[in-house]
């Protein structure tokens, strides 16, 4: 479910999704509402869902379906990546794209020369498939 500042006790465990917040905040631009408990400090789940319903109205291919419902995995790592190759946060001086290693990966491509090896010169001899092979068995 997606909850805002959920901060509700099952057990010993505080719940929350300050991740998916920050991904849809940063991503998408969309804040979600705050829960809404009431008197006997209950969720409306129906007046939240319509709560969302409205923070993602402004996406035209996004809905809150009342009775259907998703599960999925959010990888934070992925949303730390992403956010680490925005440009947007990266200093105007030193951009991401000025950084050769990143140029060469995503667009310009490596050098011929750049290479350790040529091709015709077996590897094996340089590193034995041994000793690659105790590191990653």
């Amino acid at each position: 479910m997606l909850v805002k500042g959920l901060n509700y006790e099952q057990g010993t465990k505080k719940l929350s999704q300050p991740f998916l917040e920050a991904f849809l905040e940063r991503i998408h631009q969309i804040t979600l509402p705050e829960m809404r408990l009431d008197d006997n400090h209950e969720l409306n789940i129906i007046s939240y869902m319509s709560d969302i319903a409205e923070a993602v109205s402004l996406k035209p291919d996004w809905q809150v379906l009342e009775n259907d419902i998703s599960l999925g995995l959010f990888s934070f790592a992925k949303f730390l990546m992403y956010r680490d190759l925005d440009p947007a946060n990266w200093p105007a001086k030193d951009s991401i794209t000025s950084q050769p290693i990143i140029r060469a990966l995503m667009s310009d491509g490596f050098d011929e020369d750049d290479s350790l090896l040529s091709e015709d010169v077996p590897i094996d001899p340089i590193i034995p498939p041994k000793r690659y092979a105790a590191h990653h068995g």
